[in-house]
């Protein structure tokens, strides 16, 4: 008597379909990212399916919780969050440098001898040699501002800073550097935490035997189910398993995509197949 058969999506049951067994097939030549999507979609079909139906109780969770820490040792960030913050500190405390230094260098070049003129030539040698500061490597830039700090907050300087009206800007400039140390602190700490977290999920490589071995327990369990006592629902998983297992074992069998003009110059287009 001939099997019946019905379609759902692209896999086709079968009544004697008990008699087909998953391959202990753990995708030992795919790449790291492939194998992660090849886990995550395992994990799918055995949760669709419930741990309870294919006797995954114990194993179920663990390969679950294994793919995650695997997911979370591939992961690579583009950039850390606090990277803006630390950028428009930094434009910041620029922009008021140049303001500072636009205005005392306007008041210096006068040479009179009123207060105003005095007060630019007391603080002519703190201001060049913090000239161009504003070019410089952005730790070495908070170290100038920080002699620039220590030499205007003395007595002298700080009553010329004064009589020029610029030692609002000059504070705002500090309190921008200030607010940069703070947010290269808060990146440096982010820094960290993603190192603490990636020792924490383990190295890539030992995920991935680790995975490998739980998808030949879950493999054989839901063989041992669909043996031993079988339904629809087990029926269905180990489809859905097999499908996605040859999918990913046709990604395995490809070569690497090739790259280049001589390519594109030599070779056309396969062509598209016809469906009758």
């Amino acid at each position: 008597m001939s099997p019946k058969q019905g379609k759902i999506g692209q896999k086709i049951f079968m009544d004697d379909f008990t008699a087909i067994e998953i391959p202990e097939w753990t995708g030992s030549h795919l790449s790291y990212g492939a194998f992660l999507s090849f886990a995550q979609r395992i994990v799918a079909v055995t949760q669709t399916a419930g741990y309870d139906v294919l006797a995954l109780e114990k194993i179920g969770p663990a390969f679950s919780a294994a793919v995650e820490r695997f997911a979370a040792a591939l992961s690579r960030h583009a950039a850390f969050d606090g990277t803006p913050a630390v950028a428009a500190a930094d434009a910041r405390r620029d922009a008021l440098w140049l303001a500072l230094w636009s205005a005392w260098r306007h008041v210096e070049k006068i040479g009179g001898e009123d207060e105003f003129c005095r007060a630019a030539r007391r603080l002519r040698s703190e201001m060049m040699a913090a000239k161009g500061l504003y070019l410089h490597e952005m730790t070495r830039q908070t170290a100038e501002i920080e002699t620039l700090r220590r030499e205007l907050a003395k007595e002298e300087n700080a009553a010329a800073l004064q009589t020029l009206g610029l030692d609002k800007i000059a504070a705002e400039m500090f309190a921008a550097d200030d607010a940069w140390r703070e947010a290269v602190g808060r990146r440096t700490d982010e820094q960290t935490a993603r190192i603490a977290a990636r020792a924490a999920v383990g190295t890539s490589e030992s995920l991935r035997k680790e995975i490998a071995a739980l998808l030949t327990e879950v493999f054989r369990s839901v063989n041992a189910v669909n043996r031993l006592h079988p339904t629809e629902a087990t029926r269905r998983a180990a489809a859905d398993i097999m499908g996605v297992m040859d999918h990913y074992r046709i990604i395995a069998a490809r070569p690497a995509k090739k790259r280049g003009r001589a390519e594109s110059a030599t070779e056309q287009p396969p062509s598209r197949p016809s469906i009758s």
